[in-house]
């Protein structure tokens, strides 16, 4: 639901106009918005009992639908806020501040743990399916919640900041799991630095390949991630699985 969270923030620039923000009003924005349209998605689909397919299906919608929210916000506002507005749509950490590492690092430090301890829970549901999983005494339904939402919290911080940077969250754990295998106990930790070195990477692209000007770096990890997220669904389905 990044696009969601990029929505949220960019409404409460506009709202905000030339006062200044505090740094947790953007996150809280971003935040807020991306929680309620994923409560809303996953209400559906518990409601509709709908396959993956159609859940995936459903997200692309929500994704066009808050792309064009923000678009509208860009076409209606001033010179000052439509600049802070495309920054969250190209994605870009060349104005991140020790203020903004240290927010991030901080969420990050209390959910990698939290996600660890989920990992025997998620190993159970991927590799024997919700059925075989609750046999083994696992909360299917409230662990599958609960760790959506911390997802999407993490997503909503990231973005307050930096704005949308895709595939970072597809290809990381893909390429993680090729390299060390699909246990949850390894791929959890593997899947954040693998995400984090394929944005430095991007980032340090960005910085060199027209230097002195920056391409943001959202739009190199496009470049970068979208081909290989296509080769990984032409060459190995079973790793998308």
């Amino acid at each position: 639901m990044s696009p969601a969270a990029a929505f949220g923030a960019a409404l409460v620039i506009t709202l905000a106009g030339t006062n200044q923000l505090p740094v947790w009003a953007t996150i809280a924005g971003a935040m807020v918005m991306a929680l309620a349209v994923s409560a809303v998605v996953l209400g559906i689909a518990t409601a509709r009992r709908m396959a993956v397919a159609t859940l995936l299906l459903l997200g692309i919608a929500m994704t066009q639908i808050f792309e064009a929210l923000t678009s509208a916000l860009q076409f209606t506002a001033n010179e000052n806020t439509l600049q802070a507005i495309i920054r969250w749509t190209f994605g870009s950490v060349n104005d991140a501040t020790w203020s903004d590492v240290l927010i991030v690092g901080a969420v990050t430090v209390v959910a990698v743990p939290v996600t660890l301890l989920f990992s025997k829970d998620l190993n159970a549901i991927a590799f024997a399916g919700d059925d075989a999983a609750r046999s083994f005494g696992v909360n299917v339904g409230p662990v599958r919640i609960g760790l959506i939402a911390l997802s999407v919290t993490l997503a909503a911080v990231v973005v307050s900041f930096c704005g949308i940077i895709g595939f970072v969250g597809l290809v990381g754990p893909h390429i993680a799991r090729l390299a060390i295998g699909a246990d949850h106990r390894h791929l959890l930790p593997f899947a954040a630095l693998s995400g984090g070195l394929l944005l430095l990477v991007a980032d340090a692209v960005g910085r060199t390949v027209i230097a002195p000007a920056v391409v943001p770096v959202g739009i190199v990890v496009a470049f970068i991630g979208g081909p290989v997220f296509i080769y990984l669904i032409l060459t190995r389905r079973n790793t998308l699985k």
